[in-house]
């Protein structure tokens, strides 16, 4: 597969009309927009295993980017997948602007304010243009035409997809495909992203420019959960949750989590380049080459 190779284009400032939630940062008054609180569950076809999810306690505000790191199998794809409904808790409970997935009638409302990107954008992928692929969310929540038209048009903008507008998303490269898959979900106007290794498909260059991208849907007020095995990206969160067998062993600022050796070897993780190098220097943590160097 082809990946993408050409700079992403600039963000302009009237990009923020993708986005619902205001700018307020990390108000510690204001309610979180999500909290999942004593979370359990276990997969039906798991018989006696261990739960997939074992009495997490999390909670994300406005604003706030969450890296979500752990070994494969820690609970990281459960845990996103809870956050819009798709699956239930066995136990505790999960809420997204005070509403529980466990709800029925709260489902619409739940996923009109949870946008996910899964790691294979193909699966996400229903239309056979770019510009109708962004349509789809839109016509589905039933907003009028001329709405639908604005957020389109807004949405190939901010992406950069103008010129790829007609073309069919399955002929597009890995990084157009999962810019044509964002698109769809920010023309949505999510308070809360949820990204499960959304840059698994993109070469290093395309993987930089992404979370570039998700640091601007930060600063403009979107609470993301971004799942990743990809430590340098976990190190640009304002958070690092780390899983191990299904519990949070680590929630903290990631200086902490990537200074505590012993939590790291525990849960089957790797610190970034930047802090390997640092100890074999004996210099302060760094948390980027930039930083190391500088």
């Amino acid at each position: 597969m082809q990946l993408e190779k050409s700079p992403l284009p600039a963000r302009p400032a009237s990009a923020r009309i993708l986005l619902s939630t205001p700018a307020t940062g990390n108000d510690p008054l204001s309610e979180p927009m999500i909290i999942f609180e004593d979370c359990s569950y276990r997969y039906p076809h798991a018989g006696a295993l261990r739960p997939a999810l074992d009495k997490v306690d999390l909670a994300i505000g406005t604003g706030e980017l969450v890296a979500v790191v752990g070994a494969n199998g820690s609970g990281k794809s459960t845990l996103a997948r809870m956050a819009n409904g798709l699956l239930l808790p066995d136990g505790g409970s999960v809420r997204v602007k005070g509403m529980s997935t466990a709800e029925p009638g709260n489902l619409d409302a739940i996923r009109e304010t949870v946008g996910m990107v899964f790691q294979n954008p193909e699966s996400q992928i229903v239309a056979n243009s770019v510009e109708d692929d962004i349509a789809f969310g839109l016509e589905n929540i039933g907003l009028p035409v001329a709405e639908i038209e604005e957020r389109i048009e807004e949405a190939l903008g901010v992406f950069g997809l103008e010129e790829l507008r007609g073309r069919e998303p399955h002929w597009l490269s890995g990084g157009q495909k999962q810019r044509t898959v964002l698109a769809g979900v920010m023309a949505l106007q999510p308070g809360l992203l949820v990204l499960d290794e959304p840059t698994s498909m993109l070469d290093p260059r395309s993987q930089r420019e992404f979370i570039d991208y998700i640091d601007s849907l930060r600063r403009d007020g979107t609470a993301i959960i971004y799942i990743t095995h990809i430590m340098r990206e976990a190190a640009t969160a304002d958070r690092v949750v780390v899983l191990s067998e299904g519990r949070v062993v680590a929630d903290a600022g990631p200086r902490e989590v990537f200074s505590d050796e012993g939590l790291l070897r525990s849960a089957g993780l790797d610190a970034p380049l930047p802090v390997r190098l640092s100890r074999a220097l004996d210099a302060p943590v760094a948390l980027t080459l930039e930083e190391l160097v500088g």
